[in-house]
């Protein structure tokens, strides 16, 4: 007995005649009559009892064919996932992130295609907004996801979420017992800011210009691990989003001031690449980003 007689009695069943479920199958009504005799043979009794008007399960017939019918519905489920999972997206998909997002969203990223899409492959580029607006504009990244302070262009891109920034500190700093800081009172304090050109740095550059102060900037880096360092163990300052310092104020090693008079929000977005043919793994990425972008947003509360 194979799922091919299980199919077949079904269909007899169904049509109620051995002439219409032969030409169902797309059999000759003789083959149909033999196979029917042959798996007859295996359960040990008659199937069906012919009428005037064709056939009709005996009550052996009327016994199996639930259990033949829940068997075939659950071959069939299982040949359309197996068809499925051929089906899933596959291939290496790059992804351009600043450094404020890299690090808590890498890990959620690689979780969630591991147990979900095993075949996608993540190849990351981090840098500051504009390496990455010019990154997706030369086609070296699939996926783009970068910052800004002020309007965003009309550009075909998604807004992932708008966060404010925040004055970061080291737990033991004599700032770290404040809530808020003004612009101006950063005036004294040795800060470690993005190299330029950076949205940030020209943001604070127009603000500064604008109050008549002049920031100290101690350390100038292209990479937010070493602001953060530099934060942490040689007692500067630094202005990052919330998110950027979620994992260090979490273990007390940073704290998050609020930045007052004026404040600066930051706009995240995120941008495909017109420049490279968007794949299904790239396409289900960028579908996903968001909420997982939301995920970083609720754990930096």
């Amino acid at each position: 007995m194979d799922l091919k007689n299980l199919r077949m009695f079904t269909r007899i069943a169904e049509a109620g005649s051995l002439t219409r479920a032969a030409a169902a199958l797309g059999i000759a009504q003789s083959a149909l009559s033999r196979q029917l005799s042959e798996l007859e043979q295996e359960f040990g009794g008659r199937l069906f009892f012919r009428t005037g008007r064709g056939v009709l399960p005996t009550e052996l017939g009327e016994s199996l064919m639930p259990r033949a019918q829940a068997l075939l519905l659950e071959a069939d489920q299982l040949l359309e996932e197996a068809r499925a999972a051929q089906r899933k997206p596959a291939g290496v998909v790059s992804l351009g992130l600043i450094p404020s997002l890299s690090q808590p969203l890498i890990g959620m990223l690689l979780t969630y295609t591991q147990a979900r899409y095993p075949g996608i492959r993540l190849r990351v580029f981090e840098g500051y907004s504009g390496e990455i607006e010019a990154w997706l504009a030369n086609g070296k990244i699939d996926i783009g996801i970068y910052n800004r302070y002020r309007a965003a262009s009309t550009r075909m891109h998604e807004v992932l979420f708008e966060t404010e920034m925040k004055v970061v500190t080291g737990a033991g700093s004599a700032l770290a017992g404040r809530r808020e800081l003004r612009l101006a009172d950063l005036a004294a304090a040795p800060l470690a800011l993005p190299v330029r050109p950076n949205a940030l740095r020209t943001v604070l550059d127009s603000l500064t210009l604008r109050a008549g102060i002049e920031l100290n900037v101690v350390l100038e880096a292209d990479s937010g691990v070493a602001i953060k360092d530099a934060v942490r163990r040689a007692g500067l300052h630094s202005i990052l989003p919330a998110h950027a310092v979620s994992a260090e104020v979490e273990a007390g090693s940073l704290v998050p001031l609020r930045l007052t008079d004026p404040s600066i929000r930051q706009t995240v977005l995120m941008d495909l690449s017109r420049q490279r043919p968007a794949t299904a793994a790239t396409r289900l990425l960028y579908k996903a980003l968001p909420e997982l972008a939301r995920e970083v947003m609720a754990g930096a509360r």
